[in-house]
């Protein structure tokens, strides 16, 4: 999972992510949230998706065996990460500075996240997509899903489209 990934001129290493991450990581989610165009997401709803900060920061400092957190890093600072539970195979979430999308980093964590999650065995995954991460999902291989075939965890799902992708 360590290495150095190429962008043209960009350089980020992808590694697996550490308690002490924890605030940047959640500095970073913030950012992205906040940055979110308003056709997309009325301001309300933008509040609410960011939720209690102080709450998400401290999940984010619990390591649990299975859930899987990688992290882009450029000149030490996280630049973007992924979150996923490897005994189901829900993305919680990808999440990239605005100041590094748009170059392939976000497809990057994501395969990272696919590889070590085909590496144990999990078959698919599965993710709720917000309206405006719905074409960057299709762009990494996910698929529109039936909402009984993915089990939804968000209670504002009728905001996102349900996403699976089979890895076997």
């Amino acid at each position: 999972m360590d290495g150095e990934i190429g962008l043209s001129d960009f350089q980020a290493l992808i590694r697996l992510a550490v308690a002490a991450d924890a605030p940047a990581m959640e500095a970073v989610r913030y950012e992205a949230i906040r940055s979110i165009d308003a056709a997309f997401y009325s301001a309300s709803e933008l509040e609410e998706w960011v939720g209690d900060r102080k709450s998400y920061l401290e999940k984010l400092a619990i390591c649990k065996p299975h859930i899987l957190r990688v992290v882009a890093e450029r000149d030490q600072e996280i630049i973007g990460f992924g979150e996923m539970s490897t005994a189901t195979g829900l993305v919680s979430g990808c999440f990239v500075k605005t100041t590094a999308r748009g170059i392939g980093l976000g497809q990057k964590i994501i395969a990272a996240m696919e590889a070590r999650a085909r590496d144990i065995g999990v078959e698919f995954l599965q993710l709720e997509a917000s309206r405006n991460a719905k074409i960057f999902y299709l762009s990494c291989g996910f698929r529109n899903a039936n909402c009984d075939e993915i089990t939804i965890s968000n209670p504002r799902h009728s905001l996102c489209s349900m996403m699976r992708k089979d890895l076997i």
